[in-house]
């Protein structure tokens, strides 16, 4: 069968993806020309079709457009159309970006916190953004206490995009394990240099694609570590008060998997159902 390349002019075409009922469609405002060509060195975005697979053109070589690094996904959308990149290991699909999101997955509003005495004593879902700026939500995302997190203190909700959820402490535990065990996890998980890790970060390879980033962490009394703390909750609980997380901080190999209490605010990570 002959290959049927699509040609995009981008110059006359917006797309966008959007979620419905679950579903990502792509909407394109424009004009689509289609065609055949036999030339080896088509224009950068076209598409074709293969006889069993769509495939687009890089400019260096094609790739597969429906097997993608997760069931064909590059990039996943939460309620507030917030975009996220996705990245596999193993056999997981992990967002390769800090959750940021202000509404649960029903469009529910998660309540924002600022103040010190609020982080101390609420039980209910919350956020912030670190150091109260909301021009840290990219990249750093936002801060969670893990009430947002627990079905029984969220109303049996879900912070992450339909399809995906917060990790449980085994699911951090298989990561960790796969990378070699936590002394050394950290290394092939955080994104490299100085942009966003402020000091150190020397040994940083983010050969998986994870990009762990520091957004820090909200305490009871004030935020701490942005630049130098990357810290995800995870969906399990420790006892009454604690909750697992794992721990990536900028002058160490390791990603370690911890308890703090749980109206601490963290960064989360979703992962693929």
């Amino acid at each position: 069968m002959d290959k049927i390349y699509f040609y995009f002019f981008m110059v006359f075409i917006f797309f966008y993806t959007i979620s419905v009922n679950g579903q990502e469609k792509v909407v394109v405002q424009g004009a689509i020309t289609l065609g055949n060509d036999e030339t080896g060195t088509p224009a950068e975005g076209t598409i074709r079709w293969t006889g069993n697979d769509f495939e687009g053109w890089t400019g260096s070589k094609w790739i597969s457009l429906t097997k993608g690094p997760c069931g064909g996904l590059y990039f996943v959308l939460d309620v507030d159309a917030n975009r996220y990149r996705i990245v596999s290991i193993d056999n997981q699909c992990w967002m390769a970006d800090n959750l940021r999101v202000v509404n649960f997955n029903d469009g529910t509003p998660i309540q924002k916190l600022e103040a010190d005495t609020s982080w101390t004593t609420v039980t209910d879902p919350a956020y912030c953004w670190p150091e109260d700026m909301g021009s840290n939500a990219n990249p750093f995302g936002a801060l969670y206490n893990w009430h947002t997190v627990d079905p029984a203190s969220n109303g049996n909700k879900n912070v992450c995009p339909i399809g995906w959820h917060v990790p449980s402490q085994q699911e951090q535990l298989d990561l960790v394990n796969f990378l070699g065990g936590e002394s050394v996890a950290g290394n092939p998980l955080k994104e490299t240099g100085n942009v966003h890790f402020l000091d150190s970060n020397e040994n940083a390879t983010n050969l998986t694609g994870f990009t762990a980033m520091p957004g820090g962490y909200r305490s009871q009394t004030s935020y701490y570590e942005l630049g130098y703390y990357a810290q995800y909750w995870s969906a399990t609980a420790s006892n009454a008060t604690n909750a697992y997380f794992m721990d990536i901080e900028y002058d160490g190999d390791y990603a370690n998997i911890e308890t703090q209490l749980k109206n601490r605010g963290n960064s989360i990570r979703c992962i693929k159902d």
